[in-house]
């Protein structure tokens, strides 16, 4: 029952691994943001992204490879023990597991949308794999089914299948994705904004950074602007320099000021492209050229002056504007100074997106070209009142449903930060007008989306599959591994608890079947007719042909003669199980002419012959121990047939201190109790040695 237990505990731990691994996979676009929210944390800038994944796929695989020896074992009837080790490790994965997603449902609970909608892009390749996957499965719980011995077992192992598979199957009835979808009804690609230019390519908010931009004609370009301390607007996303500049080695005593709390002269004296060389955030700067590495390690900070004219007539801006401190001299008439900044340039208003929302309508008399961007959700009808023609949101914040209703009102939506294809394919076929992204090199190259799927294509693999599942069911295999002896001598066939199947390997279940006395040929007839535990044996001998007669058989029975020291009758039999049995093996059986009949029809006529003497042996006196047990193993129906509808109570000492020599503690002692692993003689227990003399430790079961 505990290992039963510890099976569970693995099954639900590789569930729960395989959730944190594909959250952590599917976060990737936003690992960027991870690791800022980690640098406010905890005060220095480290990839804690890679790490995690690293940690957390090692552990999925550790707990994946468990669970596949598990299931092993199952299939071949063997019981899963796990080792302490392992114990420990899945209690240490498990408990790891659940507090690291706690951390993140705590400190980063917005992501696990995330989760969601990339379900939308990974649900119909996911059903795919759960199909696959359940209907590998099948083998084992058609064995299973096979191998219960009660009727309950049956029935709950099937309900709790074919639960699962009509859930499966019905899968298809939740999935909604907007690449689900006819090709011709695809809308535009998706503008691209770079995000403080080619952060991939180059330090942010440097004048390289937007130059790499441009070189891939984008749409438009992002800034974060700030002031500085006389009144300079310059490009900055931090509060502070240490990020993003060397100001610790240049003037340690102003790392921790504000950056708009520094003249304009200190500022450009800051280097702001050696932390990307040496840092490197994205993983992207062994790819520069030479020349560029060169021009990343002397960028300096770059003011709004120079961005406008490099852009003037290239690209729109989409600008953002970072408030001062209270005590900064310019405190409350910053966007004054940025707007001057803006007019006087000469860039053309209508290629200004303005996303700050104070003095809206000042903004609008100053600069009535100016495109209105709103940063937060409203209404659409309120945000028309407003003048709002755009909206610059989250990619988690809007649904397919308001974008139509945003674009039904002549409202245009920007979503930032898109960087991995999948997501900007799933927001291409949603009809998103424009993206915000730091990977937008990638981006500019997607010719298409990842992938889009007809209506009626997302039946058609569950359709399939379900031809697969039916076939699975129906078309078991139907042998198991040869036991073998430590000495390399092949034992008799195995004889398995699993049922349906064409092959000439015969399979019987734990309980044989009942069977009525006569002799050897109608004994075997009647066990092959027989149902039992969910088998069907007909055809099996033959293949999945005709069934033909079975040939007289030739072999000598069990004899009545006692060998010395024992009494002649069979009831009476104290010697144990070996020398009663000792003349039972496959090989004591021939065709007429003295050819060896097959080793299937040899293993079920031995099998057969063995329980019946075994039935005459116990008919009076059955030890209750051994009766319990030998119930469990071959099942109550089974011995019931047999004559045995509860224990005798009576049994002399002599006699149960032999029985209880021969409990089958293990399946493996039944075994090799019924089959040996060495031809006997077919002259009787009096002419040879018995099983008893065979080696019990001899024997050796698939994979140990």
């Amino acid at each position: 029952m505990w290992e039963r237990l510890w099976f569970l505990l693995l099954t639900f731990t590789f569930g729960l691994t395989l959730t944190w691994l594909y959250f952590w996979w599917e976060v990737h676009n936003d690992y960027d943001e991870f690791n800022w929210y980690l640098y406010n944390r905890m005060g220095y800038w480290s990839d804690w992204s890679v790490p995690i994944l690293m940690t957390t796929a090692a552990a999925f695989t550790y707990i994946a490879g468990l669970l596949v020896l598990a299931l092993c074992h199952i299939a071949v009837g063997q019981q899963m023990n796990l080792h302490w080790l392992h114990k420990m490790g899945l209690v240490v994965i498990l408990v790891s597991t659940v507090v690291a997603m706690s951390a993140v449902a705590q400190l980063w609970k917005d992501e696990w949308e995330v989760l969601l909608i990339s379900l939308q892009g990974t649900a119909p390749f996911l059903h795919v794999g759960a199909l696959a996957a359940i209907t590998a499965l099948s083998w084992i719980v058609a064995g299973q089914f096979a191998r219960a011995e009660r009727s309950s077992s049956q029935v709950a192992i099937l309900c709790i299948f074919f639960a699962m598979v009509f859930a499966f199957y019905l899968a298809p009835l939740t999935i909604s994705s907007p690449c689900i979808m006819e090709k011709k009804d695809l809308g535009p690609k998706p503008a691209l904004i770079g995000h403080r230019g080619a952060p991939m390519l180059a330090p942010e908010h440097t004048l390289m950074s937007f130059r790499k931009a441009l070189e891939q004609k984008l749409y438009g370009l992002q800034a974060d602007v700030t002031i500085s301390l006389d009144g300079v607007p310059f490009l900055m996303h931090d509060t502070t320099l240490r990020r993003t500049t060397n100001v610790e080695e240049e003037f340690p005593e102003l790392a921790r000021r504000p950056a708009s709390m520094l003249n304009w002269t200190i500022l450009q004296r800051l280097n702001a492209g050696q932390w990307f060389l040496k840092t490197d955030p994205f993983w992207t700067a062994s790819s520069l050229s030479p020349s560029d590495h060169r021009e990343a390690q002397n960028q300096s900070i770059c003011s709004l002056a120079e961005l406008l004219e490099l852009a003037k007539g290239n690209a729109t801006l989409l600008l953002n504007l970072r408030d001062p401190p209270r005590e900064h001299p310019y405190r409350g008439s910053f966007l004054n100074v940025t707007l001057e900044a803006l007019l006087r340039s000469g860039f053309p208003q209508h290629q200004v997106m303005w996303l700050p929302n104070r003095q809206r309508p000042f903004v609008r008399k100053v600069a009535p070209g100016f495109q209105q961007t709103s940063g937060s959700k409203e209404a659409a009808a309120s945000l028309r009142r407003g003048h709002i023609q755009r909206l610059n949101l989250r990619y988690t914040q809007v649904s397919r449903q308001e974008l139509r209703d945003y674009a039904s009102w002549n409202l245009s939506v920007n979503l930032y930060t898109v960087n991995a294809p999948w997501l900007f394919s799933l927001l291409w076929c949603a009809g998103v007008p424009s993206v915000t992204s730091d990977n937008s090199h990638t981006l500019s190259q997607v010719p298409s989306p990842l992938w889009i799927m007809r209506s009626a294509m997302a039946w058609r693999f569950p359709m399939s599959s379900l031809y697969v599942q039916t076939t699975a069911m129906t078309r078991m295999p139907t042998a198991l591994p040869p036991l073998r002896t430590t000495e390399g001598v092949a034992a008799a066939p195995r004889l398995s608890q699993t049922g349906v199947g064409v092959s000439r390997t015969l399979f019987v279940p734990a309980c044989t079947c009942t069977w009525r006395p006569g002799d050897p040929r109608e004994r075997a007839e009647a066990c092959l007719d027989l149902e039992c535990s969910g088998s069907w044996l007909h055809g099996l001998l033959v293949g999945s042909g005709p069934r033909q007669p079975w040939p007289p058989l030739k072999g000598t029975p069990l004899s009545h003669e006692a060998q010395p020291g024992q009494n002649s009758s069979l009831a009476e039999a104290p010697a144990g199980l070996g020398p009663l049995l000792g003349s039972l093996g496959p090989r004591a059986w021939s065709s007429p002419g003295g050819l060896p009949l097959h080793p299937d029809l040899e293993a079920l006529m031995a099998r057969c012959w063995a329980m019946w003497q075994l039935r005459m042996w116990m008919s009076t006196c059955v030890h209750p121990p051994f009766y319990a047990e030998v119930a469990d193993f071959f099942g109550v129906s089974c011995l019931e047939g047999l004559g045995w509808a509860s224990a005798p109570s009576s049994c002399s000492s002599h006699q149960s201190q032999s029985t209880r020599r021969f409990s089958p503690r293990r399946k493996s002692a039944v075994v090799e109790t019924l089959l040996p692993d060495q031809p006997p003689t077919t002259t009787g227990p009096a002419s040879g040695e018995g099983l008893s003399h065979v080696p019990r430790n001899s024997w050796r079961w698939p994979g140990e």
